[in-house]
């Protein structure tokens, strides 16, 4: 088994932090679910282009997680209550890899 890229670790916890810090910077004052998506998945390609598919990755299920934690009711905890807030979230996530996976595809770090 092939040992991963170097600095894949650090890739992947500098995405993380990002996808994190762009879901809850856009907390308060709660802006709309869909541009706070949107914020997310342009974070997604920046760090595809940026530092490769294990840091996109990471940001998508970063922001995915705080999306959820942020901007679905009730907010600020981990449950979603509404089969709406499930499907966004959801969908957040599952659109976040998709960049994450095409992005990286390009001009992006071996890992």
């Amino acid at each position: 088994m092939a040992d991963p890229a170097p600095g894949w670790g650090r890739r992947a916890l500098a995405g993380a932090v990002w996808g994190s810090a762009v879901a809850l910077a856009l907390a308060v004052p709660p802006l709309p679910p869909d541009v706070v998506m949107v914020a997310i998945w342009l974070t997604v390609v920046v760090q595809a282009r940026s530092s490769g598919r294990t840091a996109a990755v990471a940001c998508s299920l970063a922001g995915g997680l705080f999306f959820g934690y942020a901007h679905t009711e009730p907010r600020f905890q981990l449950i979603i209550e509404g089969q709406d807030d499930v499907v966004l979230t959801a969908l957040t996530v599952v659109l976040g890899l998709a960049l994450a996976v095409f992005a990286s595809m390009r001009g992006a770090p071996d890992d």
